[in-house]
């Protein structure tokens, strides 16, 4: 008798608490363990050196800093050894590497030669805050002063000042330095948090700002200035704890840059590899390049470089657990992203690799480009949305929605999902529901998984058009689209759908073939049923297609306010299953 299979396919509707987007962060082996985490990455003589204060990095126990080529660990002995001891800044000068931070037997700031730390003359008395070099020489900063080393010892380097500098740049030709400061000492001028060396002595930049600055950055865009400032002293510009400086006025930047956090209270800034910068606060970071922001999966980035070809960033914390094993303090960023959002129309539909569908998280953003803001000034971030209509309106209508497969077969009910509360299976790590069902789901498996794709009809065309040419650059997502699986790991040869010019079966993009979409704008992810770990129902093996789509013609009212969802059900079970008629 031939089994026969009744399929619901329900949209659960409930809240829940946002999960958050990211530029996906994959760990580096075990990652750190104990202290405060990382605050500074160099690489030196071909090795990465990760300073801050910790006790082991991959298992490897040597406290607050030490060397890694990849595969073998470096201890660098002789400075920064104890367990209240820290590293907060780094710096390559005249071909050796000086650390600097709290380690009162080497003087706070040390020079490593490659072999041996030295005291560098009779060191600093208080813990250093930063480094920089300008005009060739080396510059640090600790409580109020800034010294300058000379070759032999640190010396003074202008005025004092009241209160504690906290960060160092070079921008523009000249020296900045930015804390909880408020004048020059004995009396001198006013100095309001942020200060340039004018060739003679310190001054004020502009009218300064309201309160302290955590970090500075040079930057294509300018000078990045974070901390917990909300406004220039006497403007009624906005500012919200950061701000870019252009040479003659703060900018303002991203605003409310954590609104949906309610954050603005910045911490550090650093550099990204790839263009761009990172500014975090207590508990999230965002990568931020032209007008696009990208919420960063590793909480409080201190560091960011590129080493061996792969993109590192370091920190405070974890990523979060949207991630088959979890990055401790330090982690590589790949491409692809965990959600995004349909918004060729008038809804905001945000997708994610969750089963959780259309709820709305911390995504990409882009300044020009959205038209929901956390207030009226231009820059500030959107509100963490979900499914919202009118897109511009902040109106969530669904809260989410989650597919869940239940059947008869034989007389038996079956029932499976994907798990969308248990992200982790016996405590080992891994998204169970992310990708096809798989022999293996390793490392490699939700690097190519773990993720969505979004694409337009605007994109594909060109790449119909341009795909041939020398100086094309393929876009990630069509590079990366899963059109086929790893037969060998028990995947399916053919994935998600794609034009096949040359007939051959296979997803060969940088042959002409391209993703097959619906809409003017789609977004893809691919998941598979779980066993629910509470259920008395036998589980249904399927792999779930997903493809959200949405068409953007505003003449046309009945798709400009509508949001499609395609839902492909593959039964990868050994039991042949066959859908009933309606009324049989």
């Amino acid at each position: 008798m031939k089994a026969t299979l009744h399929f619901s396919l329900t949209f659960l509707l409930a809240f829940l608490a946002s999960s958050s987007q990211a530029e996906r962060v994959f760990p580096i082996g075990s990652g750190i363990s104990g202290g405060d985490g990382v605050f500074a990455m160099q690489e030196y003589q071909g090795k990465l050196v990760i300073a801050g204060n910790y006790t082991s990095f991959n298992g490897h126990v040597r406290n607050n800093i030490q060397g890694w080529d990849g595969t073998q660990f470096y201890d660098m002995p002789g400075a920064f050894t104890g367990t209240t001891d820290e590293v907060n800044a780094m710096e390559l000068f005249g071909g050796d590497l000086i650390a600097a931070g709290n380690c009162a037997v080497m003087g706070n700031v040390s020079q490593w030669d490659g072999s041996t730390w030295t005291i560098m003359g009779s060191g600093l008395p208080h813990s250093v805050s930063a480094m920089a070099v300008f005009n060739g020489d080396l510059y640090a900063a600790e409580t109020g002063h800034v010294h300058r080393w000379n070759g032999t010892d640190w010396e003074d380097f202008g005025s004092s000042f009241v209160g504690q500098v906290k960060a160092l740049a070079v921008y523009n030709g000249q020296l900045y330095a930015g804390g909880n400061i408020g004048s020059l000492s004995g009396g001198g001028a006013l100095i309001n948090n942020l200060a340039r060396w004018n060739g003679s002595e310190w001054e004020q930049v502009l009218t300064g700002l309201n309160n302290s600055i955590s970090g500075l950055l040079a930057a294509d865009e300018g000078l990045v200035v974070v901390g917990t400032f909300s406004s220039a002293i006497g403007g009624s510009l906005t500012l919200s704890g950061w701000t870019v400086y252009d040479g003659s006025q703060f900018q303002q930047e991203g605003g409310y840059a954590y609104g949906a956090y309610g954050s603005t209270n910045y911490l550090s800034v650093c550099a990204y590899p790839e263009g761009g910068y990172i500014i975090r606060s207590s508990d999230h970071s965002f990568w931020i390049r032209s007008n696009v922001y990208t919420y960063i999966d590793l909480m409080g980035v201190n560091a960011a470089i590129a080493y061996q070809g792969r993109d590192l960033v370091a920190g405070v914390g974890s990523s979060s657990i949207l991630a088959y094993s979890v990055a401790q303090g330090i982690g590589e960023v790949v491409p692809g992203l965990l959600q995004q959002d349909l918004d060729v129309n008038n809804i905001h539909a945000p997708i994610g690799i969750t089963p959780v569908l259309l709820h709305g998280s911390a995504g990409d953003y882009y300044l020009n480009g959205s038209d929901y803001w956390t207030g009226s000034a231009v820059g500030h971030f959107p509100v963490d949305l979900g499914f919202t209509v009118p897109r511009d309106s902040m109106t969530t209508s669904i809260a989410y929605g989650s597919p869940w497969i239940s059947g008869y077969s034989d007389g038996v009910l079956h029932s499976s999902f994907p798990d969308s509360v248990g992200y982790f299976v016996n405590g080992s790590g891994g998204l169970p529901y992310v990708g096809p069902i798989a022999n293996v789901m390793d490392s490699s498996f939700y690097r190519r998984y773990q993720q969505v794709w979004k694409l337009d009809t605007a994109m594909i065309n060109y790449h119909i058009a341009h795909w041939a040419e020398a100086d094309y650059q393929m876009p990630y997502v069509i590079s990366s689209w899963p059109g086929n699986g790893d037969v060998a790991n028990g995947e399916p040869a053919v994935e998600a759908p794609f034009v096949d010019l040359n007939h051959n079966g296979y997803y060969e993009p940088a042959q002409g073939d391209y993703p097959l979409i619906r809409g003017d704008q789609a977004i893809y992810t691919i998941q598979h049923t779980f066993q629910d770990p509470d259920s008395l129902h036998p589980a249904l093996p399927m792999d779930l297609h997903l493809m959200a789509y949405a068409y953007g013609n505003a003449n046309d009212t009945d798709t400009w306010n509508t949001v499609f969802m395609n839902v492909e059900i593959i039964n990868r079970g050994a039991v042949a299953l066959a859908r009933r008629a309606a009324g049989a």
